[in-house]
This record gives C-alpha cells, structure tokens and sequence, in this order.
C-alpha cells in the first residue's frame, strides 16, 4: 500500500468512526463494517499487471499477508482461499483465487442429467492439494 492511499484510508476510517462515536446512538439498527480486498492488480515490487505475475509471486503476496495481518482465519470457499481478521466489529478480508495457494488436482468428471430442455453436462471434480502450511485453512 502506498502512502498516500494509506492515509486516505485511515482518513476515511477515522471518518466513520467519529461518525458513530458522534452519531452512532441515534441509528435505529446496528451496524458492522466489513472491508474485503482481492488480490492486487499489479505487484508493487516491478510494477507488473496482476495477470503478468508468477503463480510463485502471487503466492509470496498471500503468504506476506498472512504474515503481517496475523493473527488471521484462513478458509477455502469454493474456488477463493482468503484470510479475515477482526479488528473488534470490523471484519477485513482478503480473497485470492484458491490456485494460488492450492494445486488442482482433477479426480474425475462428474455427469449432470439431461432434464427436459436441457443437454447433459459433464462437470470436472477436483481435489485441492494445499501443502503449506502458511496456506492451510484453519478450523
């Protein structure tokens, strides 16, 4: 994260803070925050576009991150491995595409049945193989 958006965004933070501090009493629900943030578009290091990243580069971005948001839960939803760590009722989460972390490993193809209307789809199972244990999920 650069400076200047760091600052805006402890500036904006800040903001909503005072706000419910000054105002929070008069609102008829409660409320939580939630910030998620996905896997940059380019590496700050060489300035390259997210897709112009190595598999090994965006994997030592996730396990930096790991690093210094800790402590942190690590979970797999589908085909999105991310981290979150709560700042009281403020959830951040970061979600990656799960094949950064994680190799698939095809292990068959599963058949979806025609029904009225519809072709017959086949559909690829898989198998996540995650082997660092940085990167495993926590209960």
């Amino acid at each position: 994260m650069k400076y200047k958006d760091r600052d805006n965004l402890v500036a904006g933070l800040r903001e909503l803070a005072d706000f419910v501090e000054d105002r929070g009493i008069e609102l008829p629900i409660d409320i939580s925050v939630s910030a998620t943030a996905y896997m940059p578009y380019y590496s700050r290091k060489n300035r390259k576009s997210y897709n112009a990243i190595s598999e090994k580069e965006k994997k030592a971005i996730v396990k930096q991150l790991i690093r210094v948001m800790k402590p942190v839960k690590k979970e797999y939803h589908g085909n999105y491995f991310t981290i979150t760590r709560l700042f009281g009722k403020i959830k951040f989460s970061l979600s990656v595409d799960r094949g950064v972390v994680c190799k698939k490993v095809p292990t068959g193809n599963k058949i979806i049945h025609a029904a009225r209307y519809v072709e017959e789809i086949v559909e690829e199972e898989v198998e996540w193989v995650c082997t660092d244990p940085i990167l495993k999920a926590t209960a």
